[in-house]
């Protein structure tokens, strides 16, 4: 109970503390103190929950610079021009209109001449639905109201004034006007304290007669009531089906749209001049407000959005809110009130039980409660005051927070001092710690820091034997200590086995009349023993050892004694255990030293081997790190290059070499390339060298790339038979060609003049027209393959192809004669229209196609040849039912002298030269030719031909 007691004096001191402070904030309130504060968070408010849309009843005409300029210097607020924007605004259709001029209402710039009032009386009268101010001057003399003006009071009583203001007379419009006006009302706004504008006033009172506010005429005029239907009643005021809540002061809180000029605006001067059906777009059916916007001719006041705002704009502001219900509606002062007061004793109650930095935790989140709760009710249109609760809250947590620091800073100043003893004690038995790695010698010097801090008469340490049954001394101090030497007791024998086997502290203050005492021992060494304490050493519950004091002088052994030896206990154990892992660990590293040393020599060996290798290449070598220099320039590269290695090594590889595109090989970036790079370059020299050369990056394992490595290959015996090959390929195709012309003219000739009706003469004529023409196609693929690869384009001969369908059935009978067992189909669009191309060569193309369609075919099956349009070109298809072509074979297709070398696709006759030729003869008739393969389904070659009208311009046509 009395610690309950103790424990509950905090929560009381913090309820006190709460209390106290909050009937100060109460009085500050009371005082006005907090206004301006309160008023700030309330701008804040309204900046976090941004503009918000107003409501359409109301719209605001406004006088502004550009409409005095419009009247060319006559000011828009006459008389004679108020007549004529409200005999437009009434054709326009607006349902009321208020005239916000204070100038109306006494004082006219410039004077009135005769005849103005009752000129703006009849526009007034004819609309029947204009409202004029009151206001309330700040001047001593008095000008009692018309009757006139009377008619719209709301009856007799009395208003409290703001201190602020003082008395002065009500001026009232003339009595033309009065009795032209369908409303009559004051539209004076009283700043607050601070002078920020966030209250309207919807009634005020003069003498002994109470006034409707300007818009509270404008709802009621808009409602169609008489004048003087608004009702006074305490705490609001009704207007028709209408109620608004208000102060003793008769006031509403404004909510306003946003900053300035947010409001919806219609400028007087093209409220005037625009098209009256675009005004009545604007203007039917609304309450409209005409006033001044200029600064100097109107009131500027400020309000919790803007620095300055007119008056006419808070107007407009106001009368919105009375149409539309959007005003703030107040939450009630006890509720307020009541909630700060529960706030108060919450933060006083947690925080007087929490630690400082708690405290301070649980302050800011009740204060940040305090003000979402408020912004989020001010979303929703409901106004709180949170100042009260939220100073309330600060100070009560601030205060407990600064008490409960300095109570602890105490209790830890008194706590530091009771274990700064003890802590030294740690200290010196951490020393001997680390002082040495010496087994026996460092348990010596920790009995002895033992025995002379428990002034013990003798220290001995046993330690438990591999067989976990047994201890031994291992150590022992006193008078008889090295008697102990080697003496061993089992475990649960005497105290110190009994300790070893409950792993608890044992004491014994008169081992004479303790059961567990072994007298063995005692008597062995003939030393007289009266009290002992035995501490057991554990680590990761495996006893080690224990720790064993004798007669303690001067007293009996205590709780401080104890505790001490566990710490001795405990920091013997762990020594113990880190000599053994210490131990482990040296002949560990000794090992892996041994295993890095024969790893260190053999990789030196390999090393060796692979720079011999590396020098001994015939191809050029060079490497470089990631700073992009040289670091391996082989014996292959100083031959090459005429560079020696010492001059290489250790250079930015682009200054090492003077080949332009030497130095672009190394400098350039290879990932976009894959990490690698390949290409060919011509050394200049006294003998030209053409090389391969080939870099890529040096990347390690989930690193960065390490350097670059290049090879350079000598390919001038390569380029220089490839040279020949084409000489060859081109003499020999021109030396076949007029032979194979004769060989077809000689056909053709005894085709006229046989018997061709013998089936076998036909046939032999046949048959060897076919293989010349063949052969002839051949000749004529070699000679594009030596133009092609000489650099030069391919000649065409253009020509209107009209009738690709019989170029196609062509194709097959030749393919068909040379023995095919396939079935061949072509399929040819009709509205295929006719284009221009070389027709001999177009014939090769398709010639090698269905041929290699047939080849790759063994197994026979269908081939089609499809011709039709496609995105205004001309498209032909080859597709076979063979064997298909492999995904990694598809890049060496269209390589000349590249075939596919594969046991699956069987022994296949070819020079593997037609796909390459193919490609060359399409590209030169601005087309391209496609693939589509997949393995053991078939394949489908594709033509792209441009759709042409006519040759292109300087080329050749037949």
């Amino acid at each position: 109970m009395g610690r309950l007691l103790d424990r509950s004096v905090p929560e009381r001191l913090g309820l006190a503390v709460g209390l106290s402070l909050f009937l100060l904030v109460l009085l500050l309130d009371g005082l006005g103190r907090l206004q301006g504060l309160e008023n700030t968070l309330l701008g804040v408010r309204y900046e976090l929950r941004g503009p918000r849309d107003p409501a359409a009843e109301v719209v605001l005409i406004p006088f502004e610079e550009g409409s005095i300029f419009a009247g060319e210097g006559a000011l828009p607020w006459s008389r004679q021009g108020l007549a004529g924007v409200v005999a437009r605004l009434d054709q326009a259709g607006a349902a009321v209109i208020g005239l916000d001029l204070p100038a109306l209402a006494g004082g006219v710039i410039p004077p009135l001449r005769p005849g103005e009032d009752r000129m703006l009386a009849a526009a007034m009268k004819a609309h029947g639905g204009v409202v004029l101010p009151m206001v309330i001057r700040e001047t001593a003399s008095a000008a009692p109201p018309s009757d006139a003006a009377n008619r719209f009071a709301l009856g007799p009583g009395r208003l409290p004034r703001p201190a602020h203001l003082r008395p002065g007379h009500l001026a009232v419009p003339s009595r033309t006007l009065c009795e032209a006006a369908a409303g009559l009302g004051t539209t004076n706004i009283y700043p607050d304290l601070d002078g920020s504008t966030i209250e309207a006033p919807l009634a005020a009172s003069w003498g002994s007669t109470i006034y409707p506010s300007f818009w509270l005429e404008l709802v009621r005029v808009l409602e169609g009531l008489p004048p003087g239907a608004a009702e006074m009643a305490e705490g609001e005021v009704r207007v028709g089906p209408r109620s608004y809540a208000v102060d003793p002061q008769a006031e509403i809180l404004i909510n306003y749209v946003g900053k300035y000029r947010q409001f919806p605006r219609l400028p007087y001067h093209s409220a005037t001049e625009m098209p009256l059906a675009n005004l009545r777009s604007v203007v039917e059916g609304r309450i409209v407000l005409v006033g001044n916007d200029l600064a100097g001719v109107t009131s500027m006041l400020r309000t919790p959005t803007s620095p300055l705002m007119p008056g006419v704009e808070i107007a407009a502001t106001v009368t919105e809110n009375l149409a539309a219900a959007t005003m703030l509606r107040r939450a009630p002062a006890w509720l307020v009130w009541v909630a700060t007061l529960v706030l108060v004793l919450c933060a006083g109650w947690m925080t007087a039980r929490a630690s400082p930095l708690g405290g301070v935790f649980m302050t800011l989140i009740l204060l940040g409660v305090t003000a979402v709760a408020g912004l989020a009710l001010f979303m929703v249109g409901v106004y709180v005051a949170v100042v009260p609760a939220l100073l309330a809250v600060a100070l009560t947590g601030g205060t407990l927070t600064v008490t409960s620091a300095a109570e602890a800073e105490r209790h830890r100043t008194e706590a530091e001092g009771r274990l700064q003893s003890r802590l030294q004690a740690i200290a010196g038995i951490g020393r001997l710690v680390n002082s040495s790695l010496d087994d026996e010698q460092l348990l010596v010097e920790i009995l002895r820091w033992a025995e002379s801090e428990i002034n013990a008469e003798a220290c001995s340490l046993l330690l438990m034997e591999p067989d976990g049954e047994t201890l031994r001394f291992e150590v022992a101090l006193g008078e008889k200590g090295h008697m102990l030497k080697d003496i061993r007791l089992r475990v649960g024998e005497g105290l110190a086995g009994t300790a070893a086997a409950t792993r608890e502290p044992i004491v014994a203050d008169d081992v004479t009349g303790d059961e567990r005492w072994s007298r063995d021992v005692a008597y062995a060494i003939d030393y007289e023993t009266e009290s002992i304490a035995c501490v057991p050493m554990v680590l990761r519950d495996e006893v080690l050892g224990v720790i064993e004091v004798i007669n303690k002088r001067g007293g009996r052994f205590g709780d401080y004694d104890i505790q001490l030896l566990q710490v001795i206990a405990h920091q013997s154990a762990l020594f113990l255990e880190n000599a053994r892992l210490y131990r482990a660990l040296s002949e560990k590293v000794d090992l892996a030293n041994e295993e890095l040393r024969q790893a260190n020599e053999r990789l030196q060996f390999e090393m060796a081997r692979i720079a011999t290798l590396v020098d001994e290449m015939g191809d050029a070598v060079v490497a470089t790190d990631e700073a992009d220099q040289v670091v391996i320039f082989n014996n292959a590269a100083e031959r090459i290059f005429g560079i020696k290695e010492s001059e290489a090594r250790g250079r930015q590889a682009v200054t090492v070499f003077d080949h332009p595109e030497l130095a672009r090989l190394f400098g350039m970036p290879l990932s976009p390339h894959g990490g690698s790079y390949e290409t060919e370059i011509t050394l200049d020299g006294a003998q030209p060298l053409v090389v391969r050369a080939q870099i890529a990056l040096i990347e390690q394992p989930g690193q960065a790339e390490v350097g670059k490595c290049a090879v350079f290959s000598d390919i001038t015996h390569l380029k220089e038979l490839d040279r020949m090959k084409t000489d060859l390929i081109s003499f020999v195709s021109h030396e076949l060609k007029n032979p194979i012309s004769s060989l077809q003219g000689a056909c053709r000739l005894l085709h006229d003049r046989l018997d061709v009706e013998d089936p076998r003469t036909g046939r032999l004529l046949e048959i060897a027209s076919r293989q010349g023409r063949r052969m002839q196609h051949l000749v004529q693929g070699f000679l594009d393959l030596s133009r092609i690869e000489a650099g030069h384009p391919l000649e065409l001969n253009w020509e209107e192809v009209t009738d690709l369908r019989g170029l196609i059935g062509e194709v097959m009978s030749l393919i068909r004669g040379m023995g095919s067992e396939h079935h061949l189909h072509a399929e040819v669009d009709e509205d295929l229209p006719a284009f221009w191309a070389d027709r001999e060569k177009l014939e090769a193309v398709l010639i090698n196609l269905i041929d290699n369609a047939v080849k790759y075919s063994p197994d026979g099956g269908d081939v089609t040849v499809r011709a039709l349009l496609r995105d205004e070109r001309v498209m032909i298809e080859v597709e076979d039912e063979g064997v298909g072509i492999r995904e990694e074979d598809l890049p060496k297709l269209f390589k000349s002298f590249q075939r596919i070398h594969d046991s699956t696709y069987g022994r296949v006759s070819g020079t593997g030269v037609g796909l390459y030729i193919c490609k060359h003869i399409i590209e030169a008739h601005g087309g391209d030719i496609t693939v589509e393969s997949t393995w053991g389904e078939g394949s489908i070659f594709r033509l792209h031909i441009p759709l042409r009208e006519a040759p292109p311009e300087g080329a050749a046509d037949r």
